[in-house]
């Protein structure tokens, strides 16, 4: 402990001469390091009036080796803070770049969950008496992957919370749940067999019978193909070849034709691999590491395996009539006297013998299995086409999930069950819980899984559930998207919340371009238990100086088919049919808020231009017929601005009066705000440049135009 204490402070006195120069003053800035540090997920932790941010940090060349610190009064002056080292020496548990945590008060000390995927993900904690001196427990890590309730590889971002009535810690964690399905023996040494009709010699890549691990183009299988890697051969097939013979000029070219019944079968004793023809040797070679399958294995049949992606080769023309799974590598003598429809000794653990046309395992250790495309069962075979046709045993491999935990002391836990978990996320990242007007909520955040919504397509982001207790169960609203983007993008990451002024204020970081602190927006809640985001106040302490507030006269530039006037502070715009106008108005900036009451519903078209150089700029654009608002990126095509969407929003009612609008352009960021609500957070890089209002295909007004300057997004150094 002694060398531990001095290593860590002699540590801690290095980093806080590299900031020593950001340190000594405040900064007017929605958080950013100082250079050469780079953040990535960020938490809260309020202490009294001051609020500490921790991040994840990195400096040029190596990846989240410290936790970067901030203090500030009013989230909007930032301070500086020394790091905290988190990243441990080669052969530690948390060599590996160091995973979101959280920081809690238990008692008079301070406590702080960090993550690392060294030896597989795991957490410890460091304490602290004073928030700026840090020790790593000599008990890390804490907390692991535990079985039954957990399985799989995620294991990070600890959320934890103190509940005064039970007098324990409840914790939430990234995890994959363990109740993989369906339940099966290890199956390591095995022999997969198969009687079947080819349709055609010439085809490429399909698999008679396939053992899966998963759905993913690198997870395990053991399958026998035809044709993969040279044409008219059997195979063993596997991910990427690695129990796959390279050289396979020495295998017979199939002669079998269509009225023909050919078995085959590849047996797997320990490294050696043997592929038999009607039970004679067809090759037999040995590799280097043997695959197991286990709980939540699937069955294919047609398709090579369930991860082959889109490419063209991958599925098998012809029938099979019967398929087995034995788990002990079978010989020749063994693999000739089996028939199909007879019983045989060693019995199978599986079997399909397609009789009455289902798809039944007769061993009842799969489920049934399900036909895709064409593929049918008929005459007791299962026909295949070679076109999409395929036969799959359904699977639940580990979800993703949010782990529960409890404990007394934040060191010994008590694992529960999941609180909530669903196949539609990829991952459930860095959750939150929080409860708000008597119902419960948890949020994470998931960039794989790219799900549409109600209001964005290919959408990713901060996703929310609803429950009616803190234990659940925990449903998905309709649009589950609190904060995100849609178009594949991935804009904002990791939100969470705090307490704040009554309510809950949500925070998050920028993933876009340079990585920023994001801008804090107010929590609000429907009748019905939904959420969504307001325009946080605050954000006004960036304004330096006011550009432009309600234009005493009309701007006399514009461009394109259309006319405008000006009357009682309001400016009107009308262009003809199938025309477009835009009116510039006399500012130029690179940062700014941007406000005004619109009334778009009798144009087709209605927008706010920003950055605009003469070629090109960026938009926010409302279309009223199509309920849609979308960020563009603009250029000028003739006489027209022509727009490629960055992201957009669905499903809004845009017809129904004046909307007032909101458009913060700071550095690479914009953030979009309709009636204070929420829209847009993005990325849209740009130089200064001029503001216009554009409408197309008719009249709009713009009243309460209000443009203000911000601060410039600088490093805090």
């Amino acid at each position: 402990m002694m060398l531990n204490g001095l290593t860590h402070a002699v540590l801690f006195c290095m980093a806080a001469l590299l900031v020593l120069g950001a340190a000594r003053r405040a900064e007017a800035q929605i958080y950013q390091p100082p250079g050469p540090y780079a953040m990535w997920d960020t938490w809260l932790f309020q202490d009294g009036e001051a609020y500490h941010l921790f991040f994840l940090q990195s400096e040029p060349g190596v990846t989240w080796n410290t936790l970067g610190r901030a203090v500030s009064k009013d989230l909007v002056h930032w301070t500086a803070l020394p790091p905290i080292p988190s990243k441990g020496p080669e052969g530690a548990w948390d060599h590996d770049p160091t995973l979101t945590g959280m920081t809690v008060k238990r008692g008079d000390e301070y406590v702080l969950f960090y993550g690392s995927a060294t030896h597989g993900q795991k957490i410890g904690i460091m304490t602290s008496p004073d928030l700026e001196h840090w020790e790593k427990y000599p008990g890390n890590p804490t907390l692991e992957i535990q079985p039954p309730h957990y399985a799989g590889s995620d294991w990070r971002d600890m959320c934890t919370f103190y509940d005064s009535e039970e007098g324990r810690w409840h914790g939430y964690v990234c995890a994959q749940s363990g109740e993989n399905w369906p339940e099966l023996p290890t199956i390591r040494d095995k022999t997969l067999v198969a009687w079947v009709y080819l349709a055609n010699r010439e085809q490429r890549g399909g698999s008679c019978l396939t053992l899966d691990s998963g759905d993913g183009a690198g997870d395990p299988f053991d399958g026998i193909v035809f044709g993969e890697k040279a044409a008219g051969k059997w195979m063993a097939g596997s991910e990427f070849w690695r129990r796959s013979q390279e050289d396979q000029s020495a295998y017979p070219e199939e002669t079998a034709g269509p009225d023909e019944r050919v078995q085959m079968a590849i047996a797997y004793a320990g490294n050696r691999i043997t592929v038999y023809r009607n039970a004679q040797v067809y090759a037999q070679y040995e590799v280097d590491e043997p695959t197991a399958f286990g709980n939540g294995s699937a069955v294919v049949m047609g398709l090579r395996h369930k991860g082959a992606g889109e490419q063209s080769g991958r599925f098998f023309a012809g029938a099979i009539e019967e398929a087995r799974i034995y788990d002990r590598a079978l010989d020749a003598a063994a693999l000739a006297a089996l028939e199909p429809g007879r019983p045989s000794d060693p019995r199978p653990v599986a079997q399909w013998t397609f009789d009455n046309g289902g798809t039944a395992d007769a061993m009842g250790r799969f489920p049934d299995g399900d036909l895709h495309g064409g593929a049918s069962v008929v005459d007791g075979k299962l026909w295949l086409d070679g076109v999409d046709d395929y036969f799959v045993t359904p699977t639940r491999g580990p979800q993703a999930c949010t782990a529960h935990l409890v404990s007394k002391d934040l060191i010994d836990w008590e694992y529960l069950p999941p609180t909530f978990a669903c196949a539609d996320f990829a991952d459930m990242e860095v959750p939150d819980y929080f409860e708000l007007e008597g119902r419960h909520y948890l949020l994470f955040s998931s960039a794989r899984s790219r799900r549409d919504t109600p209001s964005r397509q290919a959408a990713a982001g901060t996703w929310y559930v609803i429950g009616e207790g803190r234990d659940g169960p925990y449903r998905v609203p309709d649009d589950p998207l609190l904060l995100g983007a849609g178009h594949g993008r991935l804009d904002n990451y990791v939100g969470r919340t705090i307490p704040f002024e009554g309510g809950r204020l949500l925070y998050h970081h920028t993933a876009q371009g340079p990585v920023t602190w994001g801008v804090p927006k107010v929590v609000r809640q429907n009748d019905d238990g939904t959420l969504w985001l307001q325009y946080w106040p605050g954000v006004a302490k960036l304004e330096t100086r006011v550009l432009l507030d309600g234009p005493a006269e009309l701007p006399r530039e514009h461009t394109g088919d259309g006319e405008w006037s000006l009357e009682d502070g309001a400016i009107s715009g009308r262009a003809p049919q199938g025309a477009q106008t835009v009116l510039w108005l006399p500012v130029e900036t690179p940062d700014a808020m941007m406000t005004c009451v619109v009334d778009a519903a009798a144009a087709e078209r209605v927008g706010v231009v920003w950055r605009w150089d003469g070629s090109r700029g960026a938009a926010l654009v409302l279309d009223a017929a199509a309920g849609v608002m979308a960020l563009e990126n603009v250029n000028l095509e003739g006489e027209r601005l022509e727009g490629e969407v960055v992201d957009d929003v669905r499903g809004l009612t845009l017809g129904e009066g004046a909307r007032h609008l909101r458009v913060m352009v700071r550095a690479h960021r914009v953030e979009v705000y309709l009636d204070d609500r929420w829209a847009f957070a993005t990325s849209m890089p740009g130089a200064a440049g001029r503001v216009g209002l554009l409408v197309e295909s008719g009249a709009a007004r713009f009243g309460e135009m209000r443009i203000a300057e911000l601060e410039p997004l600088e490093n805090a150094g």
